[in-house]
């Protein structure tokens, strides 16, 4: 058993020989870089400085340090299945969940039996495919701030309350009116009250998403002693088999994220009424952004027609960044992408060209030199039928 930071992961490591014939292989997935086409590449593990290492279909290695590695692999999505969803929205997918007044217990399929303190936890889904609403809802709401706990009934009734415990059977809730003893099967979901201290996204390096579609905030990734050691932002330290990783993107220091830094402006021109806002590592319409059918969790959503205006920074000399069609626009809407610049008294400029995507066209890279600019602009314009399904994601734009 180990103890980091007050939180407990029992049952035994894996380890996993890394970068030899014997080790253990991913399944070969699209390496996308900053620069260059992207790679079909199986993770094979870390190098002795952190740097991701892969390998391709002939058997040569390839490492990609977090400075040029945009992502690598895919997120897994499982809404139906009962999971944990942390307070920095990370999931944690497991069962056999067990709460006291301070600590959440449960068994991960890939990180075995895992314990951890309640008050890093915004909800548990205990039985997904029956929550009432959309599973985007649902996380948003979770993640929400509010006063008390709550229990999400399958007939679509909250209770509000303090969580006294959870066991097998029941999950015992202490309401207005006195302790309540709630069948655990009538129970779809719990919500809890903030209860979080500091900022563990401070010291962020990795997010990695596992096969089980558990995704995990990581300070650090290392091999030691012929071993893949994880470690994630609140001190939590496991190993596992480097073929339950699925997805990695860098974050923390190494990254500079435009959906992290603050809005110097926002206009959108309505092509005939309805106004629409900009969200930040959101879709246009609220939801996760989604193209293509893959998940991305960085990120800005706009609708046609809008201009989103960020103040640059010395040392800012690039903008890379994959436009793309959300997918909430089900095939439909068709939009311009253009990156526009300022060097100083609103003398603004196109930085690249007009791109235009329809439906489910892949997204498409841009890149903008970004040398001499004071301001940047995102801008989203009609293409084809107005502004009809315009709904448009900026995925992953990274500063350099």
């Amino acid at each position: 058993m180990r103890l980091l930071n007050d939180y407990v992961l029992t049952g035994s490591l894996l380890a996993v020989a890394l970068l030899n014939s014997n080790a253990a292989r991913s399944e070969a997935l699209p390496a996308v870089k900053l620069h260059g086409p992207p790679q079909t590449l199986q993770f094979v593990g870390v190098s002795e400085t952190g740097t991701p290492q892969f390998q391709t279909a002939d058997g040569s290695s390839v490492a990609i340090p977090a400075d040029q590695l945009a992502w690598w692999g895919r997120l897994l999505e499982f809404p139906d299945r009962s999971h944990v969803v942390l307070r920095n929205g990370d999931v944690l997918h497991g069962t056999s969940f067990l709460v006291d007044s301070a600590t959440l217990r449960f068994t991960s399929s890939i990180l075995g039996p895992v314990e951890l303190p309640l008050n890093q936890v915004a909800g548990i889904v205990l039985q997904g495919s029956r929550v009432h609403g959309a599973p985007d809802q649902r996380l948003r709401l979770l993640l929400g701030d509010q006063e008390s706990d709550q229990a999400w009934l399958l007939s679509g009734d909250k209770i509000s309350g303090k969580l006294i415990r959870q066991t097998a059977d029941a999950v015992f809730l202490r309401a207005a009116w006195g302790e309540l003893e709630l069948g655990r099967e009538k129970v779809a979901a719990l919500s809890l009250a903030s209860r979080m201290r500091g900022d563990p996204a401070k010291d962020a390096r990795w997010l990695a998403g596992l096969r089980d579609g558990s995704r995990i905030t990581m300070s650090e990734i290392e091999s030691r002693d012929s071993a893949l050691y994880l470690r994630d932002v609140r001190g939590l330290e496991f190993s596992v088999d480097v073929d339950a990783i699925g997805y990695l993107q860098p974050r923390g220091d190494a990254v500079d994220y435009l959906s992290d830094r603050p809005v110097g402006g926002y206009r959108h021109v309505p092509y005939l009424s309805g106004a629409w806002p900009f969200h930040l590592d959101r879709a246009a319409e609220g939801g996760m952004l989604r193209c293509n059918g893959q998940l991305h969790l960085k990120g800005i959503g706009m609708h046609s027609a809008s201009r989103l205006i960020f103040q640059l920074r010395e040392g800012d000399q690039e903008l890379i960044t994959w436009a793309g069609m959300d997918d909430t626009a089900r095939g439909g809407g068709s939009a311009a992408f253009q990156v526009f610049g300022d060097a100083g008294g609103m003398a603004w400029r196109a930085l690249t060209e007009r791109v235009i995507l329809r439906g489910d066209d892949a997204p498409r890279r841009i890149h903008a030199d970004l040398s001499g600019m004071r301001r940047v602009s995102l801008v989203v314009d009609y293409a084809d039928e107005g502004d009809i399904l315009d709904r448009t994601n900026w995925l992953n734009p990274r500063l350099r």
